[in-house]
């Protein structure tokens, strides 16, 4: 995606953080019995999925958040023009939700990724918080810097790289597609 400036993408990314902090808070408000139920045996419960998100920001908050304090303030960076790159692009519009909240496109996570620990739900919430308070402040850290002069490694090959707006736009957007999908689950619960 383009944006006219740098600011504008800044506020994209908020608009998403919210987002994905009021799926959170709906979720805070559902019984520990519906966060760990699964709907099917092929499906992730809402404990699985916050688990997935959570392998992901351990491998890109730390990058981001040494990238973007590297990175040296300027004065004129909120409007500079901020355009994607084409991979950014395509992996941030393959993790979008559709119209209906669920995945336009289905893809197998990496195996590296899948929610194979033992976490009860307190602890799986407690890191996805303690997460998310750290996006928060790479998302403050990043006004007034160049968000496409940095690159950042993408997780399933360190030879690829992004610029660290088309990062953040795909983290949002996978944390989005995940969280929908952990509240589909969960609530399923309440259903059956």
């Amino acid at each position: 995606m383009h944006f006219k400036t740098n600011a504008l993408l800044l506020e994209h990314l908020q608009v998403q953080f919210d987002q994905v902090k009021s799926i959170r808070n709906e979720i805070s408000r559902l019984d520990s019995e519906s966060l760990v139920f699964k709907p099917s045996a092929e499906s992730w419960s809402a404990n699985e999925c916050l688990k997935h998100l959570n392998h992901y920001g351990d491998f890109y908050l730390p990058h981001l958040n040494m990238k973007v304090a590297q990175l040296p303030m300027e004065a004129s960076a909120n409007e500079k023009t901020f355009r994607s790159g084409w991979l950014g692009n395509k992996f941030t519009q393959m993790m979008l939700p559709g119209e209906n909240g669920k995945p336009t496109k289905i893809m197998k996570s990496p195996t590296d990724k899948l929610p194979i620990d033992n976490l009860k739900i307190t602890e799986t919430l407690k890191i996805f918080d303690d997460q998310l308070e750290k996006l928060s402040i790479i998302l403050q850290k990043s006004s007034g810097k160049r968000l496409e002069k940095i690159r950042i490694p993408i997780s399933i090959s360190r030879l690829i790289t992004l610029k660290a707006g088309d990062v953040l736009q795909f983290y949002l957007a996978h944390h989005l597609r995940h969280l929908l999908q952990a509240k589909r689950a969960a609530t399923s619960k309440i259903g059956s």
